[in-house]
């Protein structure tokens, strides 16, 4: 009982990470509303902290993230705003 109690826990947290990382992606975009490849980069990364693999297929299909393990690398190393367990997900 405990540990699903202490799972739940972690849970939330988690759950409150992510949404302060979406509202933090949102705040960002506030500024570029003008731009729509700045929208549909803030859509995939959006995508890729609930879904990993949809997101990123949304970014290559969009032309945002070309399809090579370097590409995917570097933008999973330097891109503002995506969930740290997500990449880890993706990753593991």
């Amino acid at each position: 009982k405990s540990e699903l109690l202490d799972e739940i826990q972690r849970l939330k947290a988690e759950i409150a990470e992510v949404t302060a990382e979406m509202d933090s992606v949102d705040q960002r975009e506030n500024g570029s509303r003008e731009d729509p490849r700045a929208k549909q980069l803030s859509t995939g990364k959006k995508k890729f902290n609930i879904d990993p693999d949809k997101g990123l297929e949304y970014l290559i299909s969009n032309n945002l993230l070309n399809n090579t393990p370097e590409d995917i690398a570097e933008f999973l190393m330097n891109e503002e705003g995506l969930n740290k367990t997500m990449i880890g997900n993706y990753l593991g």
